[in-house]
């Protein structure tokens, strides 16, 4: 038999946004210290989090803390955080601009992804890790950030514009002050070669010039690897040339911390330092050959500026094809408009056939009908269908009686089954003469 149709209405309640204060976020408390855990989505404007909180001071904001809270414009982070977790500004999509205090050392990964207005951002120089995409899906046009994160901006997600201009600027400022140092240098040389000796200011100028030289030296190469691969990953024969040279800087080293040890004690032995004029001047020679070999390094970091540029063209040709797959998905979207239009449509006609069922058919209302089922019930028989099939048993017996008040059944009693097909159905029964 068919079942019933259920209609279920459904009541959807709308939080409302409201301005942000203390009362949003969750922190917890550790010896001493509050690290800030959520903030409720509902939050908007601006939020500024307190020194302390409970009289305990503010110092780390946790992961996720922060995460779809998308209707803030701005968060003031007091100054004794420490630490920022992942994701923790994760989809804060009305951000604009953000300053991270000094004194934060600890940037997680993915800190700030998906923050789709965030072009400004300010990372202080007491920041010494920063996670993987930290800013993936982020269009960051403007970033302060301490020289030694310019090597590998690639690895937080910054777009290839925005690296390149970094590493720009840091190997201008290491070229200028590379020059500077080899023009003391030669200063250095020529007052020798006059002098036919060497004053302890000298040498002093030569080990502090010698620790200026390391200093660059360390910038461009961290942990005895160039910065240059991360920049050229797909060129393995300039991987390669940059392999020689980092051997030849490393050989560099060996000779500068030899030249100290040799120039501190001239400093303390000056008669000594005069017997060994030959010897400093092999050594001053090898500082010539020192500045050739800075010089290469220079010519390369050229010809990694082209490499560079032809990377950002195949960005452009790549963006093409994206665009491409854009419009092929708006055309899908249009195809399923067009089906949700036809189901629209069917669920209309749905509704029509509903509302002529609740009037009963023929033109008839719902309580015309009721009407005649009561008429026709007034002297029914209520049949209970067989638990075992869609069948109900008639059975007729006949007794007979001589007051009306005893009866006794006659002999034999007649049965009938009849099948109930599914739907509505009346059924009645006479007695023939």
């Amino acid at each position: 038999m068919k079942k019933p149709t259920l209609i279920a209405l459904l009541t959807l309640t709308v939080t409302p946004l409201h301005a942000a204060d203390l009362s949003d976020l969750t922190w917890t408390t550790t010896n001493g210290e509050v690290t800030i855990s959520n903030c409720e989505t509902t939050a908007t404007g601006e939020l500024v989090i307190p020194d302390t909180i409970e009289g305990n001071p503010v110092t780390s904001i946790g992961g996720n803390a922060f995460q779809r809270c998308r209707n803030l414009t701005s968060i003031t982070i007091p100054g004794g955080v420490i630490s920022i977790g992942g994701n923790a500004f994760d989809s804060c999509a009305s951000l604009t601009s953000f300053t991270i205090p000094e004194g934060v050392t600890e940037i997680g990964a993915y800190a700030f992804i998906y923050c789709d207005n965030l072009t400004s951002i300010v990372i202080p120089d007491s920041v010494t890790s920063i996670g993987p995409d930290c800013f993936y899906k982020t269009p960051i046009t403007n970033l302060e950030i301490p020289s030694r994160f310019c090597l590998d901006l690639a690895y937080l997600d910054i777009s290839s514009e925005l690296s390149y201009q970094k590493l720009m600027e840091f190997t201008t400022s290491n070229e200028v002050a590379t020059a500077a140092i080899t023009t003391e240098i030669n200063q250095i040389k020529e007052q020798l070669a006059g002098a036919g000796g060497i004053s302890p200011e000298q040498a002093a100028a030569i080990t502090a010039n010698t620790k200026s030289i390391n200093d660059i030296r360390n910038a461009i190469f961290i942990e005895g690897s160039s910065i240059i691969p991360a920049l050229l990953f797909n060129d393995q024969e300039q991987r390669n040339s940059i392999t020689g040279n980092t051997t030849k800087i490393n050989e560099l080293d060996g000779v500068l911390a030899t030249a100290d040890e040799t120039l501190e004690a001239f400093s303390q032995n000056l008669d000594i330092l005069n017997e060994n004029d030959q010897s400093i001047g092999e050594q001053l020679t090898t500082l010539g050959e020192n500045d050739i070999s800075i010089g290469e390094q220079m010519t390369i970091l050229g010809q990694n500026d082209q490499s560079i540029s032809e990377q950002m063209a195949t960005l452009s040709e790549n963006n093409e094809s994206i665009m491409a797959e854009i419009n092929a998905m708006k055309a899908q979207l249009q195809t399923l408009v067009a089906s949700v239009a036809e189901k629209d449509a069917q669920i209309a006609e749905k509704d029509a056939k509903i509302a002529e069922l609740e009037q009963g058919g023929g033109g008839q209302s719902l309580e015309q009908v009721l009407e005649q089922v009561r008429d026709a019930r007034a002297g029914s028989v209520v049949l209970t269908v067989d638990p075992d099939g869609d069948n109900i048993t008639l059975g007729l017996t006949i007794e007979q009686s001589d007051n009306l008040t005893q009866w006794t059944k006659l002999d034999g009693e007649m049965t009938r089954t009849i099948p109930i097909p599914d739907g509505k159905k009346f059924y009645r029964f006479a007695l023939d003469k």
